[in-house]
């Protein structure tokens, strides 16, 4: 017969089940205050099903139709864009800096202070060009002068080199996240044990990943269900179900330079636009490069219009048409005073007509670090260009920096507030339990004496 004493023992037994699985469960919530990623979780109940009676439909207690996890997908996804973007300027600002400190003028050995060296050289010549020690300073100045380019020029190229072999590296750790994420989309759907809740943990180690993932690229997710979570890298499915599309490298090398091309499905560049990846990908192919060119353009500058003035010019004994630097292949790399003048400082030509004393292509080397001859800027202010804009550079990235790691910490601590274990809340919900837990086991209680009397009765 519905309903009646032992349909209320019954009763009372579900919604005793009930309470204890949800006791367990802020057991485990409680548990796991500090694990990282731990997503807490509250027992979702339902009203029993309704049985007939000859009075009418009664409730026949309470059932678990299952757990919910607390997540919020939006609160996710602004967390992972704040992390994605934070990891995108920190990449930049570390090698940023060591550039910038690389080019640091302060302990008088960079390029502009060679570059002043090498000027006031001419200039002490100048004043007496018959001079072999003022010949040997020229020679000792353009030395000087570049190797500090050479360094400076292979220091950018081995910062180049150096972003490329980082790019391998993190598109390698970018198709290990995937395919973690791929397999675990793959068991969750098949996890049925409802009493160890299984799916929970899988689904919480598979966010763990999918914010890895994020530090690396720029990655949106959708829910699919049974199927599991389809993850984007802009707007290429990476993964869906249990199946991921691998970032596939093909290496080149492009003016000395090892370049590794990213890949999707053989012929579709990857786009990305934060994550370290992508402040990798933009300081190999577009910021080293800028600085490099730049370098190179200074070197070249310095080369063609010095030798310009000392081709015309004539040693002491009366020669002409000698190079001041080596003219060939021309780069900060590879900047080089000519062969003459390495062997013997009789082959500088201070004077410009054919006598002794004339200091006059002396001197004319000696202006050139004030005249415009690069654009509208001299080759000294030139050079105060290319150091303004690494420090500009580089202040950019600190300043991002500060300012993501602020918003980060702030989505963090509203994606805290909604997955994240409070003790508090946790024993406000225990003594909820509990306190249901008795009420119930009154009520089975007062059954259980019911059904005695009703025995008892002759």
């Amino acid at each position: 017969m519905p309903g009646g004493l032992m349909g209320l023992l019954q009763l009372g037994r579900r919604s005793l089940q009930a309470q204890q699985y949800a006791q367990n469960i802020v057991g485990n919530n409680i548990a796991n205050v500090n694990t990282p990623g731990y997503s807490r979780q509250r027992v979702r109940m339902v009203p029993g099903p309704t049985v007939d009676s000859p009075q009418g439909k009664l409730g026949s207690g309470v059932n678990v139709d299952g757990i919910e996890r607390m997540r919020d997908n939006f609160t996710d996804q602004i967390y992972r864009n704040s992390l994605s973007n934070l990891n995108r300027w920190e990449a930049a600002d570390l090698i940023l800096q060591r550039t910038d400190a690389a080019f640091s003028e302060e302990d008088g050995s960079g390029i502009g202070a060679m570059i002043d060296r090498f000027f006031n050289s001419w200039y002490d010549l100048s004043n007496d060009p018959e001079s072999s020690q003022s010949r040997i300073a020229v020679r000792e100045a353009g030395i000087s002068l570049s190797t500090t380019m050479n360094r400076m020029g292979n220091f950018v190229h081995a910062q180049r080199v150096d972003a490329n072999a980082q790019v391998e590296s993190v598109a390698g750790q970018v198709n290990d996240l995937l395919s973690k994420i791929a397999e675990l989309n793959g068991k969750i759907p098949g996890i049925k044990d409802l009493s160890i809740n299984r799916s929970s943990e899988l689904m919480d180690q598979r966010d763990r990943l999918i914010d890895d993932l994020s530090k690396l690229v720029d990655v949106q997710t959708t829910d699919s269900g049974l199927a599991g979570m389809n993850v984007y890298i802009g707007t290429m499915n990476v993964v869906s179900g249990g199946n991921y599309v691998a970032i596939e490298i093909t290496s080149s090398v492009i003016n000395d330079v090892p370049i590794s091309e990213l890949k999707l499905m053989g012929n579709v560049p990857l786009e990305v636009k934060s994550g370290e990846l992508a402040s990798l990908i933009e300081l190999r192919d577009e910021t080293l490069p800028g600085y490099a060119a730049e370098l190179d353009t200074l070197a070249a500058a310095i080369v063609e219009q010095v030798n310009a003035i000392h081709t015309s010019g004539y040693t002491a004994d009366g020669r002409t048409g000698i190079n001041y630097f080596d003219n060939q292949f021309i780069t900060a790399q590879s900047m080089q005073l000519s062969s003459d003048i390495l062997n013997d400082v009789s082959n500088l030509a201070p004077s410009g007509v054919d006598a002794a004393g004339d200091n006059s292509q002396a001197l004319r080397i000696a202006e050139l670090k004030d005249l415009h001859t690069i654009g509208s800027s001299s080759i000294r202010d030139y050079y105060g260009q290319i150091i303004n804009q690494i420090g500009e550079d580089g202040y950019l990235a600190n300043v991002n920096v500060q300012n993501y790691e602020i918003i980060q910490s702030q989505t963090a601590l509203q994606r805290e507030a909604i997955m994240g274990v409070s003790l508090d809340e946790e024993m406000v919900e225990m003594i909820k339990y509990e306190q249901a837990y008795n009420a119930i086991a009154r009520v089975i209680s007062t059954a259980d004496s019911m059904i005695e009397t009703l025995l008892s009765l002759k």
